[in-house]
């Protein structure tokens, strides 16, 4: 599959979901985990231009995929991903920016987002705009930049992620609704209270 603009899909993965006490990612939701929700929207968008930042749960992860709980897709591990969001999404950046145009930055966790709101993003695309997701009054993830502001991304550490970027930049994003976004788990008592509402 040719993505317009030779775009990947970044799925965040790489916390150690603390809050949560367990790891989120491979939480159940209507019977699949959490993570493999995002990757089959992701797929859905960009066919197997899909990768996964892991870090603090790598080897549960790796093992989910071994068992066919989870899609295997291409992974890459943030060895700095205890140092916050930013060291992760600049590992992936620095690993992909050879091979790509542009990369949309997906959240595991932001389980409401839809493989619509996706592709709403990626039609957008222009080569040298920031797409990115608008709710809660400003812009955030999921988001895609171009290849202009690869350098940006790849500079990224601590826990500031990609919303530093969107915020230093208002004259390159164009903001795409996207209320779904608002939805992110953090706590067991989030992802319960988010089923709840969706059934």
């Amino acid at each position: 599959m040719t993505t317009k603009h030779n775009t990947a899909i970044v799925i965040l993965a790489a916390g150690h979901s603390s809050r949560f006490e367990g790891c989120k990612v491979l939480a159940s939701v209507d019977g699949k985990p959490m993570l493999q929700w995002a990757i089959e929207k992701a797929r859905a968008s960009v066919g197997e231009h899909v990768y996964v930042v892991t870090g603090g749960w790598q080897k549960d992860l790796a093992h989910a995929m071994n068992q066919r709980l989870v899609d295997r897709v291409a992974t890459i591990d943030s060895h700095d991903w205890q140092k916050g969001l930013g060291h992760s999404i600049a590992a992936a950046t620095q690993q992909l920016t050879k091979h790509y145009k542009s990369l949309l930055i997906l959240a595991a966790d932001q389980i409401a987002v839809t493989h619509d709101d996706l592709n709403a993003l990626l039609n957008r695309s222009d080569g040298e705009h920031i797409i990115a997701a608008h709710y809660d009054g400003q812009p955030g993830i999921p988001a895609l930049f171009p290849e202009n502001y690869f350098s940006d991304l790849g500079q990224l550490s601590g826990d500031r992620g990609a919303k530093k970027i969107l915020l230093a930049h208002p004259d390159a994003v164009i903001p795409v609704a996207c209320p779904n976004a608002t939805i992110d788990i953090d706590t067991r008592d989030n992802l319960q209270n988010w089923l709840a509402r969706a059934q």
